[in-house]
């Protein structure tokens, strides 16, 4: 009998430790949980600096595509949404493989499909006309280098 007192006694004891160490660590958890809810409501409130994206003021697509072409780089213009994104680039999907794959890609930066302010909203659309115009001339680049490498 004084076996199983003293078993029964360890054992309370035991399990009396483990239930500290849990609520200990629950009630720091809640305080991250509280800490991480505070930074993000001040990352919230701080102001999003936009990138520099006044190149597009001054930026000639059909002469950088022209320019490209000169070089030997035929890479079309993706926008990084959740899928690539081809402005100025009307084809199927097989055959929009193709030319990824014989022209080459290149993602601009800052054009996720996420804005993070409203101020975004102008200068995405001078990048949306930007990479359709620049991608219009370079396919157009694009198919006859590869028809003419075929050859």
């Amino acid at each position: 009998m004084p076996k199983l007192l003293t078993c029964l006694i360890v054992l309370s004891t035991i399990l009396s430790i483990s239930a500290c160490q849990f609520l200990s660590e629950f009630s720091n958890s809640s305080n991250l949980a509280e800490e991480e809810t505070s930074i993000n409501a001040s990352m919230a409130e701080a102001p999003t600096e936009l990138p520099d994206m006044t190149w597009l003021d001054y930026a000639d697509p059909v002469a950088d595509a022209n320019l490209a072409v000169a070089k030997q780089n035929f890479n079309l213009l993706a926008l990084g949404n959740r899928r690539l994104n081809f402005p100025g680039v009307e084809l199927a999907a097989d055959e929009l493989d193709k030319m990824q794959a014989d022209c080459g890609v290149k993602v601009m930066a800052h054009s996720g499909d996420q804005l993070n302010s409203a101020d975004e909203l102008p200068w995405r659309k001078k990048l949306f006309t930007y990479v359709s115009q620049y991608n219009t001339v370079m396919l157009a680049a694009c198919k006859h280098q590869a028809s003419t490498a075929s050859f």
